[in-house]
């Protein structure tokens, strides 16, 4: 994780007015694939403690709340569904 405070906030973002402080690396077990979420430091520090992701952040997709829990990206999550 590293604090990016001028990161350039994506359309979901500024449309649900989520002003974030701190960009969250994560990468998939399965594929390898590297993402970089956007989160408030405090709701990240919140969910680190234990509370709930989906109530402490509710602004990251699905998806990405998911690879933060799973350390398994979306798509790689479906295809073990699928299977």
């Amino acid at each position: 994780m590293f604090r990016n405070p001028n990161w350039n906030h994506s359309a979901k973002q500024l449309e649900q007015a989520v002003e974030t402080d701190l960009v969250v690396k994560a990468m998939c077990l399965v594929c390898g694939e590297v993402s970089f979420i956007e989160m408030l430091e405090a709701d990240w520090r919140r969910w680190r403690a234990g509370e709930n992701i989906q109530d402490v952040a509710p602004y990251p997709t699905v998806g990405e709340r998911e690879l933060l829990i799973s350390d398994v990206c979306s798509e790689c999550f479906d295809d073990v569904i699928d299977e």
